[in-house]
């Protein structure tokens, strides 16, 4: 929320400025294949290239203030394309040297795997449109942007024609890879997530790209080095979604000189047991356990229903029923009694609502 608010703001600050219609033009797209031709049943790589001006960038992802780029296709009946396969982001740097996101700069390929249908007609040329849309910022504005885009691909029986270049452009970019030799673990202990690292690698100036917002992406990260690197990553209290799984990606950059990132996707664990919310069986299981879970819960929701009763916005309304209550001593029992159960059903009837 606090970052779609400042998004917000810049946007306005775009269209308020009177450079804001020269700068539309900041990020240019167009689509590129990396077959000339296709073949029937084959899946085939399209990018989605993005040539952003000098002091401009796109989002990643997971774009922390700002708006992760979008592709939407429009495809013959048969044909289907996949989300974009988003490659190692950089960190977005605002005013005041402030981590303000993850995106992109510079030129930038963003891949979709499209699948051609086995009756795909052989000898036609088949004619693929997408819609593109991205945010595109400056540290001073934000400006949306969009383009629509063809491209058309041949249809050969005989195979695909790779297109050696395009390749080449895909290949050069730091894409997110899973590494089978690195141990990663993740562990929540109250606001703190540690994600640690078991890697023959220097990750010194590594940096943890956020998969999701549960991690406080303008936070800064805990990094401690050693045999088994780790990563203190703070818990963004707005977030709402699911807690259980840690993702994202690592980017660093190696001995060679060349921009790496990791996949991280693991599951996240508690680091203190005996919590009063742990998941059942957590401490050990048993009814013994689930008795006593039970008991402590009630205690605990019995001193919140007294700290709620004595809070300013209840004791009073206590205090006025407890003096209507002494006033109708002269009434009528019945009376009496009836107001009581009156009383008794409205607390009831607003519980239940």
């Amino acid at each position: 929320m606090r970052a779609c608010f400042i998004l917000l703001c810049l946007s306005l600050s775009a269209f308020l400025s009177p450079a804001a219609k020269a700068d539309e033009n900041a990020v240019r797209a167009s689509l590129l294949s990396t077959q000339m031709s296709v073949a029937p049943g084959e899946d085939v790589t399209l990018a989605l290239r993005l040539d952003h001006a000098d002091g401009w960038h796109t989002y990643w992802r997971n774009p922390g203030i700002g708006e992760a780029t979008e592709l939407g296709w429009s495809l013959p009946e048969g044909w289907s394309a996949s989300g974009i396969d988003w490659p190692t982001p950089v960190k977005i740097i605002g005013l005041g040297d402030a981590l303000t996101g993850h995106g992109y700069d510079g030129v930038i390929h963003l891949p979709v795997t499209v699948s051609v249908p086995e009756d795909a007609p052989v000898g036609e040329t088949v004619a693929l449109s997408a819609r593109a849309d991205w945010l595109m910022c400056t540290k001073e504005i934000c400006i949306p942007g969009g383009a629509d885009l063809n491209i058309e691909l041949p249809i050969d029986a005989d195979g695909g024609q790779a297109d050696d270049a395009v390749r080449a452009l895909l290949d050069a970019q730091s894409m997110p890879m899973t590494r089978e030799d690195w141990t990663l673990t993740a562990a929540r202990d109250g606001e703190t997530l540690t994600l640690s690292i078991g890697a023959d690698a220097d990750l010194s100036g590594a940096h943890f790209f956020p998969g999701s917002e549960l991690v406080l992406f303008s936070a800064d990260q805990g990094w401690a080095g050693g045999g088994a690197q780790s990563i203190a990553l703070e818990i963004d209290d707005w977030f709402e979604g699911p807690t259980d799984r840690l993702d994202g990606v690592i980017a660093y950059t190696d001995a060679a000189g060349r921009y790496q990132g990791v996949t991280v996707d693991v599951p996240v664990s508690e680091a203190s047991s005996g919590g009063l919310f742990a998941a059942p069986g957590a401490q050990g299981g048993g009814t013994g356990a689930g008795v006593a879970g039970f008991l402590a819960a009630a205690v605990f929701a019995f001193l919140g229903g007294i700290i709620l009763n004595l809070m300013p916005c209840v004791l009073p309304v206590l205090s006025l029923k407890a003096i209507s209550l002494i006033k109708s001593v002269d009434k009528d029992p019945g009376h009496v009694r009836r107001d009581g159960w009156i009383y008794t059903a409205g607390v009831l009837a607003a519980f239940l609502i």
